[in-house]
Formats: structure tokens, C-alpha cells, sequence
């Protein structure tokens, strides 16, 4: 856009009709919580259970209770009563989501077990064999015999070269011997079948950091939350690095520029508090102008990234026309950090990174696999120097 364009566009900035918007809801949001109690349908079965559902009861031990009764399951030969413990193990899982807990094998078990408690059908591989193979060593690991789960996943592997999951669980036999350096080298085989799965990075991770490898085991949890960047998993992991590493996590503020379109019945209109300001106005009526001037169909509109990228730019490039005609608008020092930091990201070639890890919506993720193809670089330099701020 041109500089008579924009200053014509500071000039209408405070126009009326703005209606209030909560903004669009984030990738990474907090798991809403089922109709029914988990809690109020639990009976416990024994005194120790009747200890971890009494009232005020510590939410983690719920949560370690699930993960012990979905490890019984998996070493039971009855498959009735695998299932039973499968769903109490669920049903556990659920009772310390509700408590709050915030253990990351929450998310694990609830993946892997129905409602029912039947376990949910996972394929390792395409060839029959080897996916066979690998739910036989699983079998095995789940009862402690590791030598014989290592060995059904190293003749999958032979049976399957591209076999990700026989890598990554051959790694884990040995991590689990904790023989941590032939674990990374297992894990890196995992990694250069499929580098976008987050699980080989982030077990890499956890053997470095036992190898005393900090900055090596740092990369690997960048690679993991590159490869999975809305994943609760990987965030943690990251933060438990930099607690290992006495160092610290420091997520940018983006709270603002605010704004969102309205589109229904095929008409486009912009949301806005007009206690943001005259900036935040700005943004938005340019996405509007960018879905415009694109020739968006509005029947399939989403939230890009590339209309959050020309947004930003341009709400930059309206602040400093704002600040050469007053350095003192309250706007430009009220908000001024936020300017900078996004001209700088601009600068540094890091702004679509910065909107995929800090701003992005369900729209806006959507394209993130194809930015990521072509820019897994950007990405991680944008976590290592923005939010841990290292070189």
C-alpha cells in the first residue's frame, strides 16, 4: 500500500459502528469440562481410592493413579478385565482434569481409551507384519521385558524401513536402561523418517538432558514445539528445560492490536472496541481492505496468515506515519513497545513465526504445516532468540 492510501486511512480511523469483540479464540485453549462430574460418577473401589476422591484431594494423585491403572491394563491377559481398568483409568484421568491437574499423560490416556474403555485402534505400520511386530513389543514393554520389545521393533523396522514408531520405541527401550546416548541415536533414525511427528525430538530431548547436553536437548525441545507448536506437551517441555537449565521461557505480549471481521450473508463489516484506539482500528479495517482487495470469496473466508501478516505490516507502517506527524500521540507512546517489537520481527524475517507461535487462531493454523515446509528455520530461531533469548 501506498503512503497517500495510508495517511487516507488514518483518516478515517474513528469512524462509528464498532461493536465490542471478545477476538478470535485461541488454538491452544483450555479443555472444556463435560456436563457430568468425572468425579460425582466415581465409586471408589478400595481405601486408597477412597483417599484420592475425598473432597480437596490432590488433583496429581488422580492423575498418577490413571496412568498406573492404564499400565495394569496393559500387562492384564483378560481382555475384560483390561477394558475395565482401561475405562476406570479414563474415568480417573477425566476426575484430575476436573481437579486441575495438569499432568501431561492426561491428554494421553484420554487419546488412547474410548468412552467405552476399548483402546483406541492405533497402526504403526502400513505392512501388516511390522505393524503387528510393533503392537507385539508394546505388548512386551508393557510388561517389563524389554529385550523382547527391541526385538519386535527392530524386525519391524527391517520389515518397514519407514516404520517411524519401531525407531521411536526402539529408542525408548533404551532410554528406558537408561543407555541414553543409543537413545538419541535411535530417536535421530525416528526423526529422519518423520521429522514433523513431535515425540522422537522431545524423547531426544529428555536423553540429552540426562547426558547433561543443555543447549543440544534445548534444540530438540524447539524441534519438538516446532513439529507439534499447539501441543500443551511440548510448551511444558520447554519450560522444563529452561527450570533444568536455570534459565526461562519469555512468550512475547500480543495482546493488541485488537479486532476481528464480521462476515455473514455475504457482507463484511470489522469488529473493534473504540477504547483500543485509533491503532487498533487501523488494523482491522486492513485485514478488511486485504480480504478486499484480494477478492476473498467471504462464502469460504477464514483468518490467514497472510492477511494477519499484511495487517501487522501495515498497522506499522500506520503507527509511524502517526508518529511523524505527532511524536507525542498518546496512541504511539501507549504503545509503543508493541510497535517496535513487531517492526523488528519484520525486520528480522520473523513475523509470520511470530503470528503462527504467539497469534494464532484455528484459521491461522491451518496454515502452518505449508509455512512450516518451507521455513522450519524461521521457527526456530524465532522460539531460541524471542522467547529464551539466545543467539
Amino acid at each position: 500500500m501506498t503512503r497517500a492510501p495510508l495517511l487516507a486511512l488514518t483518516a478515517i480511523l474513528l469512524l462509528p459502528g464498532c461493536e465490542t469483540t471478545n477476538g478470535p479464540r485461541p488454538v491452544s485453549s483450555a479443555p472444556t469440562s463435560g456436563r457430568h462430574s468425572a468425579l460425582a460418577v466415581l465409586t471408589p473401589a478400595d481405601a486408597h481410592e477412597r483417599e484420592l476422591l475425598a473432597p480437596g484431594g490432590n488433583a496429581d494423585a488422580l492423575a498418577k493413579w490413571a496412568v498406573e491403572l492404564g499400565k495394569r491394563a496393559d500387562r492384564s491377559d483378560l481382555p475384560d478385565e483390561a477394558k475395565a481398568l482401561r475405562l476406570r483409568a479414563r474415568r480417573f484421568a477425566l476426575a484430575a482434569q476436573e481437579r486441575g491437574s495438569r499432568n501431561l499423560m492426561i491428554d494421553v490416556i484420554l487419546s488412547s481409551i474410548a468412552d467405552d474403555g476399548s483402546p483406541v485402534a492405533v497402526t504403526y505400520s502400513n505392512q501388516t507384519e511390522a505393524n503387528q511386530l510393533v503392537s507385539d513389543g508394546e505388548k512386551k514393554f508393557a510388561r517389563g521385558d524389554l529385550d523382547g520389545a527391541l526385538a519386535c521393533y527392530q524386525r519391524a523396522l527391517a520389515v518397514d524401513p519407514h516404520c517411524h514408531r519401531a525407531a521411536l520405541f526402539a529408542g525408548d527401550v533404551f532410554f528406558s536402561r537408561g543407555e541414553n546416548t543409543a537413545a538419541v541415536q535411535w530417536f535421530d533414525r525416528a526423526i529422519a523418517i518423520d521429522p514433523d511427528v513431535e515425540t522422537a525430538h522431545r524423547y531426544r530431548g529428555d536423553a540429552l538432558l540426562r547426558l547433561g547436553q543443555y543447549t543440544a536437548a534445548r534444540d530438540s525441545y524447539i524441534a519438538a514445539l516446532v513439529a507439534a507448536p499447539y501441543s500443551k506437551i511440548t510448551r511444558a517441555m520447554l519450560l522444563h528445560w529452561a527450570a533444568a537449565a536455570a534459565s526461562r521461557v519469555q512468550f512475547p505480549d500480543v495482546s493488541f492490536p485488537r479486532g476481528s471481521l464480521a462476515i455473514a450473508d455475504g457482507k463484511m463489516g470489522v469488529n473493534c472496541d473504540p477504547r483500543d484506539g485509533a491503532l487498533s482500528l487501523a488494523y482491522v479495517i486492513a485485514r478488511a481492505a486485504y480480504v478486499t482487495e484480494s477478492k476473498i470469496p467471504l462464502a469460504s473466508y477464514r483468518h490467514s496468515l497472510a492477511e494477519e501478516a499484511d495487517g501487522l505490516r501495515k498497522f506499522v507502517l500506520i503507527a509511524d506515519e502517526l508518529k511523524e506527524k505527532n511524536p507525542r500521540d498518546p496512541n504511539i507512546l501507549a504503545h509503543s513497545a508493541v510497535i517496535e517489537f513487531l517492526a523488528q520481527m519484520d525486520r528480522d524475517g520473523l513475523l509470520e513465526a511470530h503470528i503462527l507461535l504467539d497469534r494464532a487462531d484455528a484459521g491461522i493454523a491451518a496454515d502452518y504445516a505449508d509455512y512450516r515446509a518451507q521455513h522450519r528455520d524461521q521457527l526456530s530461531r524465532y522460539v531460541r532468540t524471542v522467547w529464551l533469548g539466545a543467539k
